[in-house]
C-alpha cells in the first residue's frame, strides 16, 4: 500500500517479458513513461530528477522524473533507455511523474515467491523464471514473470521528501476488454448473464 504496487497472475502470452533493470536510474537518465491514459497509448520521456519517501520512517524509493503522466496511467511502466523496467508510476503533479522504482519492486515481487527468478527446468528463459500461481489454481500456462530481485539502491545524495502529488489510482477508470474476448463478445456475454439472472428473480417472486 506504501509503495501503490500489486502483482496479477496472468497466463503468459507469446511475447518477451519485460526486464527488471539491474540498477537504479540516476539523476540525468533518461526515462520514458507508457500507459492507455483516456484508452489512448502514449510513451514519452524525460529525465530522473530525484528520490522520495512516502512517509518519514520509510526508504526514498520513489523515483522522479520530469515529465507528466496522464489521469489513467497509473500502473505503467517507467523504462529505462534500455528498455528495461526502472520503475512502475502512480502519480503526477506539476509536469513531474512518480514512481515506486525497480529495487522497490523487485522487494516486493520477492515477497510473493521465495524463489523469483530462480532457473526453472521448463522455463529456460535468460535471467527471467515464472512464478508459480497458487497451488488450488496450479498451471503451467498461469505464470508472472520477473528478474532475480537485486540489493540496488537509490543514489544516496539524490534524495528529497515528498511533496504533494496526485495519486492516478483514485480515479482511474480505464478499463480492458476480456483477453482474447472482442467488446461485442463481452457485451453479449453480459447481456445474457443479466438476462438469466432477472429470470432467476422472477421465478423467486413468483414462489
Amino acid at each position: 500500500e506504501d509503495w501503490d504496487l500489486a502483482a496479477l497472475v496472468v497466463w503468459r502470452p507469446p511475447a518477451e517479458p519485460v526486464r527488471l533493470a539491474n540498477h537504479a536510474p540516476r539523476p540525468g537518465e533518461l526515462l520514458t513513461i507508457a500507459g492507455y491514459g483516456r484508452g489512448t497509448y502514449r510513451q514519452v520521456s524525460g529525465r530522473c530528477t530525484q528520490y522520495y519517501s512516502p512517509r518519514i520512517d520509510l526508504p526514498k524509493e520513489l523515483v522522479e522524473l520530469d515529465v507528466q503522466a496522464r489521469q489513467g496511467d497509473s500502473g505503467g511502466p517507467i523504462f529505462n533507455d534500455r528498455g528495461e523496467l526502472a520503475g512502475v508510476l502512480f502519480g503526477a503533479g506539476q509536469g513531474t511523474t512518480i514512481g515506486s522504482f525497480e529495487g522497490r519492486v523487485k522487494t516486493f515481487l520477492a515477497s510473493l515467491a521465495p524463489d523469483i527468478g530462480q532457473p526453472r527446468d521448463d522455463a529456460p528463459r535468460v535471467a527471467l523464471a515464472p512464478i508459480e500461481p497458487a497451488p488450488e489454481t496450479h498451471s503451467s500456462a498461469g505464470r508472472l514473470l520477473a528478474a532475480r530481485p537485486a540489493p540496488t539502491q537509490p543514489p544516496v545524495n539524490e534524495v528529497a521528501t515528498l511533496r504533494n502529488s496526485t495519486n492516478l489510482n483514485q480515479n482511474d477508470n480505464v478499463s480492458a476488454p476480456l483477453a482474447g474476448v472482442s467488446w461485442d463478445a463481452a457485451r453479449n456475454i453480459l447481456a445474457v448473464v443479466g438476462v438469466v439472472s432477472l429470470l432467476v428473480q422472477l421465478v423467486k417472486w413468483a414462489g
